[in-house]
C-alpha cells in the first residue's frame, strides 16, 4: 500500500527507562475544564473498540484522561496474544521530533494478557528512542476493564499550552509483535487539545463541484492542502482537484485518498476500502496508483485509463479516477493524507490530513441499475499444466451479477502479486463474458503452492478472483 497508513507505532519493550526529558519552556498551563472526544464506534474488528476519550487538566496541575475502551479485552486472549490501549501525545505539536515517524514526545498504555494483570507503562522519547517505565510512582491508573483513568503531573510531559494526540487499542502476537487488530481515535489524524471536539464522523457532504472546506496552513510542518472539489461531468468517472503546497518530489512525498466504498466505517480497514496514492516522480511527472483492501492487506491494482495532470508554478492537482476504482458505489466517504518522509520512507516529518480528523461524503452522478451489476466469475478453464518452464491459460466466464447475462468486460484489473513470486502474464485477452491470461511458471519451484489473483472491470464496477495452482 501506499506510505500512508503505515503509521509508526512501537510495540512494547519491556525494560527500564530514564527520566523524561525536558521539553522547550512551556508558556502557559493547561486550562482547567474536561473535554470529550468521541471515536467511530464498530470499526475495530476484533480489538478494543474506542469510545469517548476524556481530558482534564485540574487546577492542582494534574491531567488525566478518560479512556472507554469496549470489550478490553475484546474477546478472552490466547496465551499468545495481549491487548493494549495506548496514547501518543505530540507536547510540542511537531511531527519531527519525539517518536522516529510518529510524533509522540510521550506515550502511556495499558496493557493485558492471559497470565498477567492489568500494567501501566509510561515512556519518553530522547533522541527519538523510547524510554518506558512500569507504573512510575507519579502516574496513576484507576478503573479496571474497558473503562479506566491514567492521571500524572502535565509537568510531566512538560505542561504545554497545548498538545496534539491520539488514541489506538492493539491486539498482537506476543511473540513477533505482529498486529492482529487495531482502532485508531481519531480514525486519522490529531486532536487537539484544548481545542473543541469535532462532532460527527462526516465534516462536511458535497456533491459535484461542491468545494470542501480545509483550513489553510493548518498541517504538521510545512505541507498543507487546500481547494478541495470533486466533479463527475461524465458518470463513468470521478475527478479530484485539490491543491497542495510543500510537498517534496517522490519517493519523500505523496497524498493519499482514502475511500468508504459503501459508508461503512466497519468494513475494510477502519472503512478504508481504497487508497488513491498520488506522487511526483521527478522522471516521470505526476503519477498516481491505486490499492484495495483486499479484508487482510492492501493489494496494488491495474489503473486502467486514469490521469493525473498538475498546473505550474502552483501544485493545482487534477485526477481523474474511474468508477471502477473506487468500489463502484452511488457515493462515498473519502479524506486525504499529505505527507512528507524521511529517507527511509518510513516515517513523516511533516503531514496534513484533510479533513482533520473526520471524513468527507461526496455523492457522484448516481449510476443506473445496469451500471451497478457487478462481473461475476464463474469456474476457470485451464490449458496448460504449471510445470517449470511452462505456461499455462487460464480462462474465466464473467457474468453480470443482476441477470446473469455476459458481462462486457474491458480492463484486467490486479496483475501481478502471487504467493513466493510476482508473476505477469505474457498476453491478456478481454471481451463480451470473459476474460483470459496467459501466465509464464517460474522455473526451480518444483512442489510450491502459487497464488494466481486475477481481476475484471469495466468502467463502473470491479471483481477479483484467485487460483491456486501447485509447480510440477
Amino acid at each position: 500500500m501506499g506510505k500512508g497508513l503505515a503509521l509508526a507505532v512501537a510495540s512494547i519493550v519491556l525494560l527500564g527507562g530514564a527520566a523524561a526529558p525536558a521539553l522547550s519552556a512551556p508558556s502557559d498551563a493547561l486550562p482547567a475544564g474536561s473535554l470529550t472526544y468521541t471515536d467511530t464506534a464498530g470499526e475495530s474488528g476484533i480489538a478494543p473498540d474506542l469510545g469517548p476519550v476524556t481530558v482534564t487538566p485540574d487546577a492542582a496541575g494534574q491531567l488525566s484522561f478518560h479512556i472507554v475502551a469496549a470489550g478490553f479485552p475484546r474477546q478472552p486472549l490466547t496465551g499468545d496474544q495481549s491487548e493494549e490501549v495506548f496514547v501518543c501525545i505530540d507536547a510540542d505539536r511537531n511531527i519531527g521530533t519525539g517518536s522516529a515517524g510518529g510524533g509522540c514526545d510521550f506515550e502511556f498504555w495499558v496493557f493485558k494478557d492471559r497470565v498477567l494483570s492489568q500494567q501501566l507503562w509510561f515512556a519518553s522519547y530522547v533522541n527519538g528512542v523510547r524510554q518506558p517505565t512500569q507504573s512510575p510512582p507519579d502516574v496513576t491508573l484507576t478503573g479496571t476493564g474497558d473503562d479506566f483513568t491514567v492521571s500524572f503531573p502535565a509537568a510531566k510531559i512538560g505542561s504545554p499550552s497545548s498538545f496534539n494526540f491520539y488514541v489506538y487499542s492493539d491486539r498482537v502476537n506476543v511473540f513477533d509483535g505482529a498486529s492482529v487488530a487495531r482502532d485508531f481515535a481519531p480514525d486519522h489524524g490529531w486532536w487537539t487539545f484544548p481545542s473543541t471536539p469535532p462532532v460527527g464522523h462526516v465534516a462536511q457532504t458535497g456533491t459535484s463541484g461542491t468545494p470542501f472546506t480545509e483550513a489553510a496552513a493548518d498541517g504538521q510542518g510545512p505541507i498543507d492542502v487546500s481547494s478541495v472539489v470533486l466533479s463527475d461531468a461524465a458518470a463513468a468517472a470521478v475527478t479530484f482537484a485539490f491543491s497542495i503546497s510543500g510537498m517534496k518530489p517522490d519517493p519523500d512525498g505523496e497524498t493519499a485518498f482514502y475511500v468508504d466504498a459503501d459508508h461503512n466505517p466497519a468494513t475494510g480497514e477502519e472503512g478504508r476500502e481504497f487508497e488513491v496514492t498520488v506522487s511526483d516522480d521527478p522522471l516521470f511527472g505526476w503519477l498516481y496508483l491505486v490499492y484495495r483492501w483486499n479484508g487482510a492487506s492492501w493489494e496494488f491494482e491495474d489503473i486502467g485509463e486514469a490521469t493525473a495532470t498538475v498546473a505550474a508554478p502552483v501544485d493545482n492537482v487534477t485526477l481523474t479516477v474511474p468508477r471502477s476504482d473506487l468500489g463502484g458505489s452511488n457515493g462515498f466517504d473519502f479524506y486525504i493524507l499529505a505527507a512528507n518522509y524521511n529517507a527511509n520512507g518510513d516515517a513523516a516529518v511533516a503531514r496534513d490530513d484533510a479533513p482533520d480528523t473526520q471524513w468527507w461524503t461526496f455523492t457522484p452522478v448516481q449510476l443506473t441499475a445496469s451500471q451497478l451489476a457487478k462481473p461475476v466469475f464463474g469456474k476457470p478453464h485451464v490449458v496448460g499444466k504449471p510445470v517449470g518452464g511452462k505456461k499455462i491459460t487460464v480462462t474465466y466466464p464473467v457474468k453480470r451479477s443482476d441477470n446473469g447475462a455476459a458481462f462486457p468486460v474491458t480492463s484486467v484489473l490486479g496483475l501481478g502479486p502471487a504467493i513466493g513470486e510476482t508473476l505477469l502474464p505474457e498476453k491478456y485477452k478481454v471481451g463480451l463474458g470473459f476474460v483470459r491470461w496467459t501466465i509464464a511458471i517460474p522455473k526451480g519451484r518444483r512442489g510450491q503452492w502459487i497464488q494466481l489473483r486475477f481481476g475484471a472491470a469495466d468502467a463502473y464496477q470491479a471483481a477479483f478472483t484467485a487460483k491456486s495452482f501447485r509447480i510440477r
